[in-house]
């Protein structure tokens, strides 16, 4: 249970400091969006036990999105 309650609760977090600290956090709020979808997507392909070709489809997918989030917050454009 806490394993699904958790990513919710980070999340909740940075809402709050991105509310009072603005721009940085709102670009970090990105990436940890990101990162809650990717551990949902795993947690919930593991509930089973096993893993089948799409969902682990579905995972890398998820994890490709984390790492480009956090490449686009690191380029120097921003």
């Amino acid at each position: 249970m806490w394993e699904q309650v958790i990513p919710y609760i980070v999340m909740a977090g940075f809402a709050v400091l991105s509310a009072l600290l603005g721009k940085k956090l709102q670009e970090a709020k990105g990436v940890m969006k990101e990162l809650v979808e990717a551990m949902k997507t795993t947690i919930e392909a593991m509930e089973d036990g096993k893993i089948t070709y799409e969902e682990a489809k579905k995972i890398v997918k998820e994890w490709k999105d984390v790492l480009e989030a956090f490449i686009k917050k690191k380029s120097p454009q921003q």
